[in-house]
């Protein structure tokens, strides 16, 4: 059976709609992720307000699932472990390489930075 230019055509809009909306999904999961971290990071700065005032005392802050970071007390972060074990710690240490202090803030943004790059790269491989 030999297709007809119409039939090609549409078996192309047909393969086409499948991309997009396989890349929809995608792109809905990444957000419902940023919006996690969002929420992580709204309890992050909560916590940290608890510390003010609070000296000598090591704490610990959730900055993700099971991620963790030692806040200062001026709501600065400071990496717990010497291993990077994810983009949160990667991101960290990263940024502790062009400043003194790393502030939760610069932390996402980095990280959506990231997020930004990888799906910048996998739409162009996609091209």
């Amino acid at each position: 059976m030999i297709m007809t230019d119409n039939e090609k055509n549409q078996q192309e809009m047909i393969f086409q709609l499948q991309m997009f909306e396989q890349q929809i999904d995608q792109l809905q999961q990444q957000i419902q992720a940023v919006e996690q971290a969002v929420i992580d990071m709204k309890t992050l700065n909560y916590d940290l307000d608890e510390l003010v005032g609070k000296k000598d005392k090591e704490i610990l802050a959730a900055i993700g699932r099971g991620i963790f970071a030692n806040p200062n007390p001026d709501k600065s972060l400071e990496l717990k472990y010497s291993k990077i074990y994810g983009l949160t710690h990667l991101s960290i240490y990263i940024l502790k390489k062009f400043k003194k202090k790393v502030y939760e803030k610069e932390v996402v943004y980095l990280i959506n930075l990231f997020q930004i790059l990888i799906m910048s790269i996998g739409y162009l491989l996609l091209l």
